[in-house]
């Protein structure tokens, strides 16, 4: 009844129990306008092969549910038959409109561990639309649901990032690939520009595969957008940070850390972040 107090909490609660047998990348999260509580989770697969599950949690029960509109066990994106797994980039965000938005991307074993494609699905509560409105058919998969920013799996797509939606419902999506010349950028996709590609690294001498270690966040406050990303690239290796106001027709850089990790997983603070300032939890492997 109290979820800010450990002694308060009672003794497990099991979830579906179906589609359950081999789990990854657990995630909860709640409504900000009604409390509701939600989980979705990798479930029965492995890298490259798997699906995701969406749960509701019914307070009045005490029990996990299918969240409404997904397909049987709680299905919400299929991969296994493709086989592509789909990789949620970034915890599920709400618009203003209360709406529930998953940004995601496709990975295979034939793209060497990285992804293709950056796709939004909409959860309204009770079924699920693409970006541009039209009802999506459940289970998701690679052949049912077009891209929202189409990336080829040749460029190394970097995977498990984030993305953000602002006040105004403009949706950021930022993340890394290669550039035409093989060398790995940081590039970022608006909603507010029908999500063009806004290239914002012109670096030389990395690749993909030299430095796979490219974990991109974003978030927005005061009117401002920021993309977040640890930097093995340039001269003052750190934690560089991408600030626009007009989403990304134009931007600056600067840097939080001139200390580079490769091992660092980079997470905002959403407690912090409700109370109207951007901070970040940074995790190191020592």
């Amino acid at each position: 009844t109290n979820p800010n107090d450990p002694s308060a909490w009672t003794a497990t609660l099991s979830m579906l129990g179906t589609n359950e047998t081999s789990d990854t990348y657990p995630m909860f999260f709640n409504n900000s306008n009604t409390g509701a509580l939600y989980f979705t989770i990798r479930c029965s697969g492995i890298a490259g092969n798997g699906k995701q599950c969406f749960y509701g949690y019914n307070a009045g029960t005490a029990t996990w549910t299918a969240a409404a509109g997904t397909a049987s066990g709680g299905i919400l994106f299929d991969g296994t038959a493709i086989p592509y797994s789909a990789y949620l980039n970034g915890q599920p965000k709400q618009d203003p409109s209360g709406n529930w938005w998953f940004n995601f991307s496709w990975d295979s074993a034939s793209f060497g561990g990285y992804g293709k494609d950056q796709y939004l699905v909409k959860w309204n509560g009770s079924s699920f639309t693409t970006y541009s409105g039209s009802a999506q058919s459940i289970p998701v998969t690679a052949s049912n649901l077009a891209a929202t920013v189409a990336i080829s799996g040749s460029l190394h797509l970097s995977i498990q990032n984030d993305f953000f939606i602002d006040g105004s419902g403009v949706i950021t999506i930022p993340y890394a690939h290669d550039d035409a010349n093989g060398q790995y950028q940081i590039y970022a996709a608006s909603s507010a520009n029908a999500f063009a590609e806004t290239q914002l690294t012109f670096d030389n001498g990395v690749t993909a595969t030299t430095d796979p270690e490219v974990y991109v966040e974003a978030v927005a406050a005061a009117g401002n957008t920021y993309v977040m990303y640890p930097d093995s690239i340039g001269k003052e290796r750190g934690l560089a940070v991408f600030q626009t106001t007009n989403n990304f027709t134009s931007f600056s850089k600067f840097y939080l850390s001139l200390n580079y990790n490769p091992q660092w997983a980079l997470n905002i603070d959403p407690v912090a972040l409700a109370a109207g300032k951007v901070q970040f939890l940074k995790l190191v492997k020592l």
